[in-house]
């Protein structure tokens, strides 16, 4: 990983993100950063039988397990994040 300010290749894990994403400090210029750690080429897959309790929309993609290790899921269209239920059962965050 490089620094995307000034290019160095000296960096510390230097934190978290609000979302819970690792952060960078480069100790070069003490910029902070986030790298996407996604491989290229390889996007993430929406679960078609779930739908989100805002939006209506199916574009959930996985966002890691809760305290009672279910699959946590958010919603690519608005953002909204929670467990959610099968379309054909009441849309509702758990």
């Amino acid at each position: 990983m490089e620094c995307k300010k000034c290019g160095s290749s000296n960096l510390i894990k230097g934190g978290f993100s609000p979302d819970g994403t690792q952060r960078y400090l480069c100790r070069d210029c003490g910029s902070r950063q986030v790298f996407s750690h996604r491989k290229a080429g390889r996007p993430q897959k929406s679960h078609p039988r779930l739908k989100c309790v805002n939006c209506k929309s199916n574009h959930l993609v996985k966002n890691g397990f809760n305290d009672c290790g279910n699959q946590l899921w958010k919603c690519k269209d608005c953002g909204t994040r929670g467990t959610f239920r099968k379309k054909s059962s009441t849309s509702a965050q758990h």
